[in-house]
This record gives C-alpha cells, structure tokens and sequence, in this order.
C-alpha cells in the first residue's frame, strides 16, 4: 500500500446551490420526478432553478387517509394538492386550463402524467416565474403549502399579487436560536408557559 503526497490529494467538490428565502423572480421549473422515500412514502418533486443555478423543490407526498379520517378527508387532501398543482403549473402559464384537464385514479398516474404533459413535452422550457420561497420547519427552503393566496406566478405579471404573509418564513432559523427557545416538557415551571404550535392551512 502506498501513500502519495502529491498534488492530486487535492479535494474538487461542487458546492449545492439552494435559493434562499424571499420572493424570487426568474425561477424556471428544471424536472419533476416521482420517488419513493425511504420509509416507503411516495411523492412527487417538482425542482426549480434561478438563473445561477441554484434551486429549489417543492415536494408533494401521497395523501393517505390516518386513523379515525374518513375516505371525503382524504379527498380534501387531495383537492388541496392539486390546487398546489394547478398554482405552480397554470397560475405560472406552463399549462393552460385546458391543457390541465384531465383525470388519474393513483399518485402514481397523476405523477407520471405531469411528467408527460409538462417535461416530455417541454412546456416548462423558458418559462419565467416569480414566487414566494419559505423556509419549512427543518430550515430547509421550499415553496409554500396553503392553497389560500397567491405565492406564485408568472413574471409578465407587473403588480404582483403576492404579499408576504405572518405564516411566510423568508429568514432561516440558527440552531443556536432553536435551542434557546426549546421548552424541557419535564419541567413543572414551564407548564403554564409552553404554548402550542399551529398550524396554518396545512398541506392536508
């Protein structure tokens, strides 16, 4: 075995490039893809780029119906995925309502049919949209998951219609900040204090 000292020991890496947070003008959807995550969820990720390259993904996962929801829950959640849908890929003109119009009975289907529609066919190509980019819980960048206001839209729109709303996180969180703010649940002191996180519009 032998250990050379020599110039090729240099490391070459390519930093990830991710969009930070705020409303960002010329994003361009680069692919979707349909997955399964390691824990056996599926989903479907539709990945944006700005003009240096770097990016941005919104991910949808399978509604799936919980203990004590009933089948019309689970259709809400599904109606709701695909107004998110419809936001990212009509309210930006990659498709046209008509072009949306059509019918799945599987997330399996509905992915591969976004696939055919828009990336076979290219109708994202060239396409330039401005759009609300937000932190999530876990300080990673996404788009947003309410389905009532405007966060996207195509850039030939002069006066947007995006305002920046309370539930917009733009700015990302420090780990140090996290840690400040955690509450020990065993202690009796902070009982009275501790609140409740809610959640606004979520994605189901």
């Amino acid at each position: 075995m032998m250990f050379k000292a020599n110039s090729d020991n240099k490391i070459t890496a390519t930093a990830s490039k991710f969009v930070e947070g705020g409303v960002k003008e010329n994003l361009e959807l680069d692919r979707i893809e349909l997955g399964t995550s390691k824990n056996g969820n599926n989903f479907i990720a539709l990945y944006w780029k700005d003009l240096s390259g770097a990016e941005v993904s919104k991910t949808e996962w399978e509604p799936k119906m919980n203990k004590g929801e009933t089948p019309e829950i689970l259709q809400e959640k599904s109606d709701k995925l695909m107004k998110r849908m419809h936001h990212m890929l009509v309210k930006s003109d990659i498709l046209t309502e008509e072009e949306w119009g059509f019918e799945v009975t599987s997330f399996d289907a509905l992915g591969k049919e976004l696939i055919k529609r828009v990336i076979d066919t290219e109708k994202h190509k060239g396409v330039k949209v401005r759009a609300k980019v937000v932190y999530d819980k876990n300080n990673y960048t996404t788009l947003p998951a309410y389905t009532t206001a405007v966060w996207i839209e195509n850039m030939t729109v002069l006066e947007t219609e995006m305002r920046k709303l309370s539930i917009d996180k733009y700015d990302r969180v420090e780990p140090s900040a996290i840690r400040q703010t955690e509450v020990n649940p065993f202690n009796n002191e902070n009982k009275a204090t501790a609140t409740t996180e809610v959640t606004v519009d979520s994605p189901f």
